[in-house]
């Protein structure tokens, strides 16, 4: 999905939902559309440039995680971070790498989860309806820099 496609699925969504497209959704929205990495909201609140709040900021991710247009995952850093959940025209999720010495956070591709639940008799009749997976370690920057 582009940025502008996202951008649009946002929008109907909220609009499905009766809520208003108010200034600090729009800048939110457009602002995680465009993020290369999951954000928190300290991180938000530092870029944004408007004098929107951090009250205003946590109130509107959880309400924008609850309409399923965003994803909210703890990496073990204590907080949570929010990126664009799937929209109707992704056909792959992603995972995250997670590098436990300068904090970096890398998507991956491709899920061997799935096949892995293809596979496997999941015990008490459980239907799984999502998953998230995150590895930590060393990126390769870390594991080159001089010690």
């Amino acid at each position: 999905m582009t940025k502008d496609e996202r951008l649009q699925w946002f929008e109907a969504t909220l609009e499905q939902a009766g809520m208003r497209r108010t200034l600090p959704r729009r800048i939110l929205l457009r602002l995680l559309a465009a993020s290369e990495r999951p954000l928190s909201a300290q991180d938000i609140y530092e870029q944004t440039e408007s004098d929107i709040n951090l009250v205003t900021i946590y109130r509107t991710l959880n309400e924008l995680t609850r309409l399923d247009l965003l994803n909210r995952t703890e990496f073990g850093e204590g907080f949570y971070r929010y990126e664009p959940a799937p929209g109707p025209s992704d056909t792959e999720h992603h995972h995250h790498l997670v590098c436990d010495s300068c904090g970096s956070i890398a998507d991956f591709e491709g899920c061997m989860v799935d096949a892995m639940l293809t596979q496997t008799t999941i015990p008490h009749n459980f239907q799984v309806a999502s998953h998230t997976l995150t590895l930590h370690g060393t990126c390769e920057r870390c594991q080159t820099a001089p010690k």
